[in-house]
């Protein structure tokens, strides 16, 4: 709904552990250590070392995919216009969510106080 500018620094995500994640009807919450969150309400797209990739309209659908990436740290991101933001994990997989809800937000990310909404 927003968009997110790929000039956008995000740094604060490297090197983040994925510690705990929260699945609910409608939105799923990546929780990294340092108090970093990730609450996603769009479609999301969990990509394998190999490039095969599925997309998830569903957040819950995509539980045990996200799962994957528990105790993997965030090794390098990039943001894609409108503001797609792919993240690469220290096991060798993507995760990308898309900014795909024209008329909500599609995600935020939280740094401490710093709120970002997308």
């Amino acid at each position: 709904m927003y968009g997110l500018q790929s000039e956008t620094d995000l740094s604060f995500l490297l090197e983040k552990e994925l510690e705990q994640i929260a699945i609910g009807r409608h939105q799923a919450i990546l929780r990294l250590d340092g108090g970093v969150e990730i609450s996603i309400e769009s479609d999301l797209e969990h990509r394998l070392p190999s490039g095969k990739g599925m997309l998830y309209s569903d957040v819950a659908a995509a539980a045990s995919a996200l799962a994957s990436l528990l105790n993997s740290t965030i090794k390098s991101y990039s943001i894609e216009p409108p503001g797609n933001l792919k993240m690469f994990f220290s096991n060798g997989d993507a995760l990308v969510i898309y900014d795909s809800n024209p008329s909500y937000e599609s995600y935020q990310v939280r740094n401490g106080e710093q709120l970002i909404v997308v």
